[in-house]
């Protein structure tokens, strides 16, 4: 059971920021305690949906917190639901940072929201290929699906030398599933 400040800390939010940016969200601080710094302000940990494009500035102060649970809803919240054709400079720059993260779901998340993403530019392809070495598998299933949906030849060798879903991995057969078919 989760203690009485964290309870009521956790749920749904809409932080509405300068500019009429509004940020559905989930927040979630797990067991943080009340008076960590980590605590000090809203920090969305699963971003469900921004209508608004202007949101991915709201995002940006995010991108460098010291959690990566944030981190990764920041690299998830890029982009959702724009209708741009490519990310904003400093949003690109934040996935590229991103995808050499630490972690390796912040990295998973950054290249998903990459390769689904509609911005072409070459420095993106390029980010992904380099995960194609990655040393987590799920990363590198993530390279080859966003290089996939790019139309890059890379993710056919790349999925080839990952061979078959690992059993148990569902989203495996979903995003090696891309390239097969």
């Amino acid at each position: 059971m989760l203690r009485p400040q964290v309870r009521r800390a956790v749920g749904e939010c809409s932080l509405l920021r300068s500019g009429g940016a509004r940020i559905r969200c989930r927040v979630g601080l797990g067991d943080l305690d009340r008076h960590s710094p980590a605590h000090s302000s809203p920090s969305p940990v699963n971003v469900g949906e921004h209508a608004d494009p202007r949101a991915d500035a709201a995002l940006l102060p995010y991108a460098s917190h010291p959690d990566a649970r944030v981190r990764g809803a920041v690299a998830r919240g890029f982009g959702t639901w724009s209708e741009l054709p490519a990310f904003s400079d400093v949003v690109r720059e934040a996935l590229l940072v991103l995808m050499t993260d630490t972690d390796t779901a912040v990295r998973r998340d950054a290249c998903l929201t990459v390769g689904q993403g509609k911005d072409r530019d070459p420095v993106l392809a390029e980010a992904m290929a380099a995960l194609l070495d990655d040393t987590d598998r799920q990363v590198q299933v993530a390279a080859v699906h966003g290089l996939a949906l790019h139309d890059d030849a890379r993710c056919v060798e790349a999925a080839r030398r990952l061979g078959p879903p690992q059993p148990g991995f569902l989203t495996e057969e979903h995003y090696l599933g891309t390239e097969r078919a």
